[in-house]
């Protein structure tokens, strides 16, 4: 009998840690800050939503270029980099009280975390057995499942029995694990080979075969994130905060 080949290594639960921690930040902030915003910066529920599209916008800016950094800068060198600098920004909020100044925050924090995610999911690639990679790439995306669930579920409720510095504080923290884990995380030989260019073509940067299903993606999360966004918001005037 053939003996398959384990997917669960301990660099692959790393990789699996570090975007767990990552998007566990990500949910439980983008459900947070649209209240933060109103309750505590003045700002107006049209700022809020920007808090949160100020980020995606400079996340999705970054995308097309962050294979291209990886590949020339190298997987591991990157993820250290992107991960730490993410962290570093996220403590920026408990000392940060205006709303312009935070979407200058957000808007620094999506570039690292659009080369944060390109690269684990490129690192966790790397370390599936490629006859399981469809599988592991599953439970690879758990992980952001998981998130979806954790992320809010804290945020929410702690909202009413924390402090938004409190908030910050903790799930800075958490961010702060994902450095740790990236420093553990073993590159496998050969799959973190640098460029000496960087390549910045059209057809380095776009695949013309996504665009059908990235379309099905964009019209699936164009509805998600309008309500994930604002259920915070909806919940607090209804007075069912812990509810929601």
């Amino acid at each position: 009998m053939k003996q398959t080949e384990p997917i669960w290594t301990r660099d692959f639960i790393m990789v699996v840690l570090i975007n767990l921690f990552i998007f566990v930040y990500f949910y439980a902030l983008l459900t947070v800050l649209p209240v933060y915003a109103m309750q505590e910066l003045g700002g107006s529920e049209s700022e809020g939503g920007l808090l949160i599209s100020g980020f995606m916008l400079s996340a999705i800016f970054a995308r097309p270029f962050s294979g291209a950094v990886i590949e020339r800068f190298g997987k591991k060198r990157m993820a250290l980099i992107s991960v730490v600098l993410f962290t570093l920004a996220s403590f920026l909020y408990i000392y940060i009280h205006d709303i312009y100044l935070l979407l200058g925050i957000r808007f620094f924090q999506g570039i690292w975390f659009s080369i944060i995610t390109t690269v684990t999911s490129a690192i966790a690639a790397d370390l599936i057995p490629p006859a399981r990679r469809g599988e592991g790439l599953g439970y690879f995306a758990m992980s952001m499942n998981l998130a979806v669930v954790i992320g809010p579920f804290i945020a929410l409720n702690l909202l009413d029995k924390m402090s938004f510095s409190d908030l910050f504080i903790l799930f800075s923290g958490i961010v702060t694990v994902a450095i740790l884990c990236t420093a553990l995380v073993r590159i496998p030989k050969g799959s973190d080979i640098r460029s000496a260019v960087f390549r910045l073509s059209f057809s380095n940067m776009f695949e013309k075969g996504a665009i059908r299903i990235a379309t099905v993606g964009l019209f699936v999360s164009f509805c998600y994130s309008s309500v994930i966004s604002f259920i915070s918001v909806y919940a607090k005037s209804l007075g069912l905060i812990e509810a929601s």
